[in-house]
């Protein structure tokens, strides 16, 4: 790799950092206000993410918009969504109209995501790599985000941690409006008719993106319920009498920690995703989701809290962007992107049946949890066969 190239995505890194700063300390913050503080418990936690991922449903439109008004065009799509978290300062004391505003953010970042990593993607032969090092500010920036949180809380209060939030998002999508402003000059062209078809003919890709719902579903499901366990395990392993010792505290355990371990994480499932079949790792990645849940919910105390630093995503993540990068090429690429964030937010979607259904339980979640990443498993089962014929 030559030094401009690595120079070129060492920057991209930068800006993602800044942005997913800006999404570490939204979820930590927003997790723990709605459940605790405003006392809306885990249903409130799971209603924000059904419609964070309601609102990330229009992603596969990324790439008709990128071919339609070009790529840097598109990251300003993504800018305009820090406005949102000013927007959500008048009423961040009432759940019920503070949750739509904030998530609501969703929806301008999907709609630019998939062709900031198409991008990117597309200057690269190795796409496993590619991604990891794209993203590997993405497991900088979300734990320090998270890791603030309490103290940004502290200092200014739910109000001023939104201002900060949008000053982060923003400064990180500027970043990256520079960097592309540099190297393109025209309208991408993406998402023909062609590149639909090529998706649409290929079974494997819409396996393994019925699959991803799946496993989101399971996921978004374990992030609702540990969101709520992790305030009550850190409150009996630490003995925690001050409550903004606890919101700190929170914040470096729900995701700063997690954060720093998912960046190794993150290079190493890059490497392994370029060199064996992407498919073996997201087994893993499910089967590794199931038993980590539930050691999750029948332990309390310091246990559980350890469990939670185990990065398990990134062995998700990077391995289905990488199986459909390689799987789609030319303009088919932003397409398959936006697709897996389009799959992947009807699992998230499908929290709000749970939630309809009254199940806050976290045994009987558990059992969702494991019909649904079990499916996951079994289809993923019929990929490799698929891949291997």
């Amino acid at each position: 790799m030559s030094y401009t190239k690595y120079r070129n995505r060492s920057h991209y890194s930068v800006a993602t950092t800044l942005i997913f700063a800006s999404w570490g300390l939204y979820y930590a913050f927003t997790r723990r206000y709605l459940s605790v503080e405003l006392r809306g418990g885990v249903s409130a936690v799971m209603l924000i993410a059904g419609l964070e991922w309601l609102l990330t449903l229009p992603a596969i439109l990324s790439a008709r918009l990128n071919r339609v008004i070009g790529v840097k065009e598109t990251i300003l799509v993504g800018f305009a969504g820090s406005a949102l978290f000013v927007v959500a300062i008048p009423v961040s004391k009432k759940a019920s109209l503070l949750i739509p505003v904030i998530a609501l953010s969703n929806l301008a970042w999907s709609l630019s995501w998939p062709s900031i990593v198409s991008f990117v993607l597309s200057k690269s032969t190795s796409p496993g790599r590619a991604y990891s090092m794209l993203t590997l500010g993405s497991g900088v920036g979300y734990g320090l985000g998270s890791a603030i949180m309490g103290f940004v809380y502290e200092a200014v209060g739910p109000e001023g941690v939104l201002s900060f939030i949008s000053l982060l998002y923003a400064s990180g999508y500027l970043a990256l409006y520079a960097l592309v402003r540099n190297e393109v000059n025209h309208a991408a062209r993406n998402a023909t008719p062609e590149s639909i078809k090529e998706i649409a003919s290929k079974k494997d890709v819409l396996l393994v993106l019925l699959a991803l719902s799946l496993t989101v579903l399971g996921r978004e499901l374990f992030y609702s319920v540990a969101s709520y366990k992790l305030s009550l395990d850190i409150e009996e392993a630490f003995s925690v009498t001050s409550e903004a010792f606890e919101r700190g505290l929170f914040g470096v355990l729900f995701g700063g920690l997690v954060a720093a371990l998912s960046m190794p994480a993150r290079y190493l499932a890059g490497i392994l995703s370029d060199r064996y079949n992407p498919v073996r790792i997201l087994i893993g990645a499910n089967i590794s989701y199931i038993a980590t849940y539930w050691l999750f919910v029948t332990t309390k105390g310091l246990i559980p809290i350890v469990l939670w630093q185990i990065p398990l995503y990134p062995f998700l993540d990077v391995p289905v962007n990488t199986y459909v990068a390689k799987r789609c090429s030319g303009g088919a690429t932003t397409l398959g992107l936006g697709a897996i964030l389009l799959f992947t937010a009807l699992g998230g979607l499908l929290q709000l049946v749970v939630v309809a259904s009254g199940i806050v339980n976290p045994i009987r979640v558990g059992f969702i949890i494991t019909t649904a990443v079990a499916t996951s498993t079994l289809i993923l089962g019929l990929v490799e066969r698929l891949d291997t014929k």
